[in-house]
């Protein structure tokens, strides 16, 4: 029976490969999107397997050509991120002075701004530490614990407060963004590099030790993101912990180090698994970076999108006793491609009064209020990008409202303990899997089953689940059992 789990697991999960599956099946898709998607499959199939494979080759490929900023000696690599630290640190220094002295915010000038950059790095949130599950199959091997533990602590370690990628799904719903449809595909370029790690990690181990030293290194814009969203108003908290979580004293920044030195063979093939560590290092400079989006949220387009989605509906939703440059509302609204032209002609009309209080909008109050013609058309997201947009300059006058930082307004806001179930509970939970999956922990023979049977459900596609945080707990107990840890409760 734990033959089979194991040769499944292998198979199916973690990229090891049967030697009698044929290669020429495995079609590609044809855009990092069905990649991503195929990626995040909760069981991914062996073609899949062969996908990643063969993506994360040519990833390397392109990488391999470029110029590496890692040592060449490994031994260097303490000195290298006391640098990196160093340097960030002074950088963010001076921002914070240039700041002090009057300059406006580097990354966002509205909320508006912000609540787009939080829309379109959502895929690469989503799967928050993905690179990193393939070294759970490694629990057995205690030079590997580092790298487990950092994908633990992603994980929340099972605590739902903690856990990286529902914390960013809770400020995603916090703030009323929708998922984005339609972004363009290189935006889930760099999420699908981490979730092919994560499917590969047995095969790609030095890989997935040189990519995890790269992501985790504190970079400046985490810390320029996490002041200026608090300064808007919104929730850092998922940002700040990266901050705190990554230190390069004692935390995911350090442990990166030393997971390259535990993990580093003392002779035999040393210098080629080093060089493969730096390859995958390499790795976190492709795909659409933080400050490569910024660049690019245009608000005007931004509020552009949202007309088009909402004509859909709103093209039959109108009467045709209003008529604007000679088109009815729903004339206007009945092409998409026509919703650029149509803002700029409720402009024109005087309906929207740009760069003025939204209030002296008549749009604005079509839309906002209890008593607007329109409430509820309009998320609370996509009223402030509107707002903002109407808003303009003068949002940079005295006469604007000033925004409270999102700390000063909620220090005190207590957080709920999370509730942890024990195997009892578990197994009388009316969620069916959890208590399935309790069932089977019972009746494994030892603990090497209940680690295969534990670890499909720490997968990128199932960790943030009800069934997925129990098991993830389950398993960091585990682990400390393993290693002569204290047992948490």
């Amino acid at each position: 029976m734990l033959a089979l789990q194991k040769n499944i697991l292998n198979h199916f999960f973690l990229g090891k490969l049967p030697g009698n599956v044929p290669q020429a099946d495995a079609a590609q898709p044809q855009t990092y999107r069905q990649f991503y998607q195929n990626f995040l499959q909760a069981y991914p199939g062996a073609s899949t397997i062969r996908q990643a494979k063969a993506f994360l080759q040519q990833q390397l490929g392109w990488v391999a050509k470029q110029h590496c900023d890692l040592p060449e000696n490994p031994e260097d690599l303490p000195q290298w991120m006391q640098q990196h630290t160093e340097r960030t640190g002074y950088a963010y220094q001076q921002y914070l002075k240039s700041r002090k002295q009057g300059a406006p915010r580097r990354y966002f000038a509205n909320k508006s701004e912000a609540l787009l950059f939080l829309q379109h790095v959502e895929p690469t949130k989503r799967v928050d530490g993905s690179w990193l599950y393939g070294t759970l199959q490694s629990w057995h091997d205690i030079n590997c614990h580092q790298l487990i533990r950092t994908y633990l602590d992603e994980l929340g370690n099972g605590l739902s407060a903690q856990n990286h990628v529902l914390l960013y799904q809770q400020l995603m719903s916090k703030e009323g963004i929708p998922l984005a449809t339609n972004l363009p595909d290189e935006y889930y370029h760099q999420g699908c590099i981490q979730l092919a790690l994560g499917l590969l990690g047995q095969d790609f181990m030095p890989e997935v030790i040189g990519f995890n030293l790269g992501y985790e290194q504190m970079p400046l814009h985490l810390l320029i993101t996490t002041y200026e969203l608090d300064e808007l108003g919104i929730d850092p908290y998922y940002f700040s912990l990266h901050v705190t979580v990554d230190n390069a004293h004692n935390g995911h920044a350090q442990q990166a180090v030393e997971a390259v030195y535990a993990m580093l063979p003392l002779f035999k093939e040393r210098d080629e698994f080093y060089q493969r560590i730096r390859r995958g290092y390499m790795l976190n400079n492709l795909g659409m970076g933080t400050e490569q989006i910024i660049q690019r949220i245009d608000l005007k387009e931004a509020i552009t999108d949202v007309f088009k989605h909402k004509a859909v509906v709103g093209q039959f939703a109108h009467g045709n006793y209003c008529r604007l440059a000679g088109h009815s509302i729903n004339e206007w609204l009945s092409n998409s491609d026509d919703m650029g032209r149509f803002i700029d002609v409720l402009e024109e009309a005087g309906w929207i009064k740009r760069h003025e209080n939204p209030e002296n909008s008549r749009f604005w109050h079509l839309i906002h209020g209890e008593k607007a013609v329109m409430f509820g058309v309009f998320s609370n997201a996509e009223q402030q990008i509107i707002y903002d947009w109407i808003a303009g300059d003068w949002l940079n006058s005295p006469e604007a409202p000033r925004i409270r930082r999102y700390r000063a307004v909620h220090r005190h806001v207590e957080i709920a303990p999370s509730q942890t179930l024990t195997i009892q509970q578990a197994l009388n939970s009316k969620n069916a899997d959890l208590a399935d999956l309790a069932q089977k922990l019972v009746e494994r023979d030892n603990s090497e089953q209940a680690f295969y049977l534990l670890i499909p459900y720490l997968a990128p596609s199932l960790h943030t689940s009800v069934v997925g945080l129990w098991a993830t707990r389950q398993f960091v107990g585990l682990l400390n059992q393993e290693a002569n840890l204290p047992v948490q409760s």
